[in-house]
Formats: C-alpha cells, sequence, structure tokens
C-alpha cells in the first residue's frame, strides 16, 4: 500500500501525481483540481478533494480518465458496460489494495473477456451481496440455490470466497452471457467449471 499525508482527512480523495498529470488534462476535471489542496509526502504530491461535488463531476469524466483513477473513485451504480481498458484500473486498484483483491481480479478479468457484455454495476452488485454473505460467516449454508440467477455473477462470487459452497442458478432461460462469464472464470478459477 502507498502511504499518504492525506490518509487521515476524512471525506476527501486522494489522487496521485500520475493521475493529476492525466486529470489536468481534461477540461471536464479542472474545476474539480482547482480547489485542490497539495500536501507533499511520502509518495509525491496529493490532492485532497472535497467530496460532495466529485460523484456529479466523475458522470462527465471521459472513458480514458476514468480508467486511470482507483477503482475505488468509479461510479459503483453506473449502467455502462465494462470495456477491455478498464482492466488495467482493475489491475492497479488490486495491487494498491484500494478494492477488494477479489473483485479487481474478476473485474479485470471479465473486462477483457466479456468486454461491452456485462454492466459495471452488475459486478458491483454481485460482489457486495456475496460480501454480505460471506460475512455473516456459518449463517449461510453451504449449499445455495440462486434463483433468476442472471449470468450466475453471485455465484460465482460466492463460489470463489468460499470454495466449499454449492451453487445452483436457476433461471428461465440460461442467458449467453452465462456461459461466456463461466468460461472466462474457469480459465483463472478451474474449480468453478
Amino acid at each position: 500500500r502507498l502511504s499518504c499525508p492525506c490518509t487521515a482527512v476524512r471525506k476527501s480523495v486522494c489522487l496521485h501525481v500520475s493521475v493529476m498529470a492525466t486529470l489536468r488534462r481534461h477540461a471536464v476535471l479542472a474545476g474539480l483540481l482547482s480547489g485542490a489542496t497539495l500536501l507533499a509526502g511520502d509518495v509525491g504530491i496529493c490532492a485532497i478533494l472535497q467530496t460532495p461535488h466529485i460523484a456529479a463531476d466523475l458522470d462527465k469524466v471521459p472513458m480514458q480518465v476514468r480508467q486511470s483513477l482507483p477503482v475505488s473513485m468509479w461510479r459503483k451504480g453506473s449502467k455502462s458496460k465494462l470495456v477491455d481498458g478498464d482492466a488495467r484500473g482493475f489491475e492497479a486498484s488490486g495491487r494498491s489494495g484500494d478494492m477488494d483483491l477479489l473483485l479487481c481480479e474478476v473485474g479485470a478479468r471479465l473486462s477483457v473477456d466479456l468486454s461491452h457484455a456485462l454492466r459495471r454495476k452488475e459486478l458491483f452488485e454481485a460482489h457486495a451481496v456475496a460480501s454480505l454473505v460471506q460475512n455473516q460467516g456459518d449463517v449461510f449454508p453451504k449449499k445455495i440455490v440462486d434463483f433468476c440467477a442472471g449470468c450466475g455473477l453471485l455465484a460465482a462470487f460466492l463460489v470463489l470466497m468460499d470454495p466449499r459452497r454449492q451453487v445452483r442458478c436457476i433461471d428461465k432461460q440460461q442467458s449467453g452471457l452465462a456461459e461466456r462469464l463461466l468460461r472466462s472464470l474457469s480459465r483463472r478459477w478451474p474449480d468453478l467449471a
């Protein structure tokens, strides 16, 4: 993990120099940096941005800029689909500890293998629900039925978080995306097949 002088500041976002250099080139984000407080630290310079207006402004961010931001700054409810370039963001966030490593590994793989097929919000929602189940410990049984499973992403996260689980997906029809998703994740995690 990177140490940063601004980690103690509440309700602020830290953007490191490499990201700031990218952001300064885009007029949409110029307003975000205009009121930034710059701090020198062990890793270079960080910008402290107050968060109330950031979420609205990040909706207008060009895709290439969003991909250079940490995954924690992406809009989790976005209906935009994962694309090839998102893999770099997931990999960087996984290495830095910005987001859960499993989420980042799955996100990186699906960004490449299922480019333009899976919505970002589905990835984040499936991971959040699986994390809630995982945090319940032994309260949940090891055999789970996922009704209205869609592409089966929730089931995949549940099994990846606890390989002892058996998850059966049930839906009216198996989507074509479900087969592709299982094939993609099975290359990295063969026990899913």
